[in-house]
């Protein structure tokens, strides 16, 4: 079984207070897009086992995206540990349509989503992996044991089982409303040669709230409403971004300026951060302008990758063999 998992970007991110649980909670905008990685489940050698390989080879062979492989141990790998996760909740009896599969399963990645990137790619895989086993067992678990899993493994994963679409996201990623969003657009990832560390951006978020002021709660209703829009008309904001730009020792404040600077020089009707970086991206009306912009920000060397917004009701791509 073949199951794709789209990347995501977020056009508003807002971060607001530590909950009681060590999360803080978020209000942000969420959008799949049609760029993101495979995952080939076939049966593994040995009954039980979960086998877990990685494919870097899109990035390290493009030319666009110099850095290495991250090195994570299996037990750290989202796939595995949805896989393990969903086993251990519901067990794993495939169906007799997919009898060969005993009870192991070998899972092939196939990564276009950078690492640390702000993209979603760990949480997509683990959101995809989740749902091929489902599928794999014949559905034995509901919507609602899905979604328990899915925030379990992460605050990201229960939006991307919906398999696609925008949606306001808010809570510790828990509460999803999807909402319309606009299909007539482009959307320009420049991914910087760095990682982003999630725990230390928010560190830096809360850092940055001790030496300025909170920022008011944006209204929820007139962002959504927004989103019809014309983008050159959007405010989206992301908090992430705003703490990065005005801590004075953060090492990577001019990479996001040169990026963000870059996209509105090649014709971004709107440009931001994605999660707590470290990708950058840009929003094009003008497909004509989109395409122009993926060429000129390559050959200035950036890692850029034009792609566009999934619908919003969609099904996953699944093939089988």
């Amino acid at each position: 079984m073949k199951i794709a998992a789209p990347c995501k970007i977020n056009l508003h991110l807002e971060v607001r207070d530590l909950r009681s649980d060590g999360y803080h909670a978020l209000e942000s905008l969420f959008v799949t897009l049609g760029f993101g990685d495979d995952l080939l489940f076939t049966p593994a050698d040995r009954a039980g086992d979960c086998a877990v390989s990685m494919d870097w080879s899109f990035l390290q062979e493009s030319g666009r995206y110099p850095r290495a492989a991250p090195a994570l141990p299996l037990e750290k790998n989202s796939v595995y540990q949805a896989v393990s996760l969903f086993k251990r909740r519901v067990g794993f009896s495939p169906s007799p349509r997919f009898s060969s599969f005993s009870t192991g399963v070998a899972v092939a990645v196939k990564k276009r989503i950078p690492a640390g990137s702000g993209l979603g790619g760990g949480s997509s895989d683990a959101a995809s992996a989740l749902t091929a086993m489902n599928l794999l067992s014949g559905q034995r678990a509901g919507q609602k044991e899905m979604e328990e899993m899915a925030l379990e493994l992460g605050s990201d994963v229960p939006f991307f089982l919906l398999g696609g679409g925008a949606a306001w996201v808010s809570g510790r990623g828990e509460r999803i409303s999807p909402v319309a969003f606009p299909r007539d657009i482009s959307v320009l990832l420049v991914c910087p040669n760095f990682p982003s560390d999630t725990g230390a951006a928010f560190r830096l978020v809360d850092k940055d709230r001790t030496a300025r002021p909170v920022p008011p709660r944006r209204d929820t209703e007139s962002l959504i409403r927004g989103i019809a829009c014309h983008p050159r008309t959007w405010n989206y904001e992301n908090d992430f971004l705003g703490a990065f730009l005005h801590a004075p020792d953060y090492p990577h404040a001019a990479s996001y300026r040169a990026a963000l600077s870059a996209l509105a020089g090649a014709g971004a009707d709107f440009a931001g951060l994605s999660g707590s970086g470290s990708s950058c991206f840009g929003v094009f009306t003008d497909t004509k302008a989109a395409f122009e912009a993926e060429e000129a920000l390559t050959r200035q060397k950036w890692a850029a990758w034009l792609t566009f917004p999934l619908a919003r009701f969609s099904h996953r791509v699944l093939e089988y063999d």
